[in-house]
């Protein structure tokens, strides 16, 4: 069982002299006999708020308290948080040794009371300001010992002495209207995981969350008043405005570069006339920008557009696809040779000589043609690779031909 002694005739003031207290403690203070003496526990006889008479306040997981002793906003762990030490007057000539500092929250901004004043302190941006004097024809030494907040208005009961009556409360008390409160929301845009609404009381400097939001393949960079807008606030800036307001995240796309591009052909033979579609792929698969730009080395040869490839005439040709990002490149060598004629039943391919036979003698006159030896061939028949020229590829192709080797002539 532990102990709490409010004090009820002065808002806003607690004795905690037997909070969490021993038997042993209590009856030192205490003459009844009718309680439960089991509480044993002296952890707390000595504890801070034996010397505190005001309210804790709980914000964001902290809990603040008067020192009753040097009249300091701590925190729990007895950290020194604002220096407020005002004396309140017994008479003209005397102050009281206890300070009657009372405290009230709204809205994350910790108020409290002087002998004629109320100010606020936000814990976030370690700020003070004056909420409200409050003008009063009580008397001279009629001072500020109550307080509270209810409905949206401060109330503030005045005395000439530190203890009052029900009666002396209605006589003495200033509803003074609190600083309005607003909203600020959050809105991912797109994303997910925005910070929670927080509140902003008007007058004071509010911060805005830490929290960032999060969306795949984007860079959070801050946020905006329209979900179009450009950046006005970072994470965890300060904010002045004195409205509702909703704040839209603001993305950039990240750059993801890309690392590597290959075709699914590397070499090819066409015909004239034929076409060959080239497949590139493009990797990390969520580049940034797959764009790519397709050349030809020859366009007598071939031409290439969106990777289409149309061969034209005989020879030999390089198709390149290049990535925008990187300038990366990737090839198909491709050969392409003269269109078949099916209707020409003299062409005999490798039948240089013209004697219907396809033997050593023509690998011969074949090289004594390409020695510049003045010696006369059946020039369509010694293109024997197809290609449209007559060179040592053409001896080459021959000699496999007559080597028994899997080749085509022609």
């Amino acid at each position: 069982m532990t102990w709490d002694d409010p004090v009820n005739d002065v808002s806003g003031r607690v004795y905690h002299d037997n909070f969490l207290c021993s038997s042993e403690k209590f009856v030192e203070s205490h003459e009844a006999n009718d309680f439960n003496m089991s509480p044993s526990d002296k952890k707390y006889d000595d504890y801070f708020w034996n010397n505190s008479y005001a309210e804790f306040i709980l914000l964001d997981d902290e809990i603040y308290y008067l020192d009753g002793i040097d009249g300091d906003l701590c925190s729990y762990d007895g950290k020194k948080i604002l220096g407020i030490n005002e004396k309140w007057k017994a008479n003209p000539t005397s102050t009281y040794t206890q300070y009657f500092t009372i405290l009230a929250e709204k809205d994350g901004i910790i108020f409290y009371t002087t002998p004629g004043a109320i100010y606020g302190y936000d814990p976030e941006t370690g700020k003070t300001q004056l909420i409200e004097k409050p003008q009063q024809n009580f008397g001279d030494l009629f001072f500020i010992y109550g307080f509270y907040f209810e409905g949206g208005y401060f109330y503030a009961e005045y005395n000439d002495y530190p203890n009052f009556d029900l009666d002396t409360k209605q006589k003495y008390t200033k509803k003074i209207e609190a600083p309005d409160s607003y909203t600020v929301s959050y809105d991912a845009n797109g994303g997910e995981n925005p910070p929670k609404a927080q509140k902003k009381v008007k007058g004071f400097e509010d911060i805005l969350s830490e929290v960032q939001p999060k969306r795949d393949g984007y860079e959070f960079l801050g946020w905006a008043k329209e979900a179009e807008g450009a950046v006005k606030y970072a994470a965890g800036a300060s904010y002045n405005e004195n409205a509702d307001v909703t704040l839209y995240a603001v993305w950039k796309q990240k750059t993801v570069s890309v690392t590597e591009v290959t075709l699914d052909k590397t070499t090819a033979t066409l015909f004239a006339g034929e076409t060959l579609t080239l497949k590139a792929t493009v990797l990390p698969e969520n580049a940034t920008n797959k764009a790519l730009l397709w050349s030809s080395s020859d366009l007598e040869v071939a031409e290439v557009k969106d990777g289409v490839v149309t061969a034209k005439k005989a020879g030999e040709v390089i198709i390149t696809v290049r990535t925008v990002d990187g300038e990366l490149t990737a090839v198909c060598n491709i050969t392409v040779k003269r269109i078949k004629d099916d209707n020409d039943p003299t062409v005999k391919y490798g039948d240089v000589n013209g004697d219907d036979k396809i033997d050593t003698k023509d690998a011969v006159l074949l090289a004594q043609f390409l020695a510049r030896w003045t010696v006369t061939i059946d020039e369509k028949a010694s293109d024997c690779n197809g290609d449209g020229k007559i060179d040592i590829k053409d001896i080459v192709i021959l000699a496999q031909f007559l080597a028994k080797w899997q080749v085509t002539l022609g």
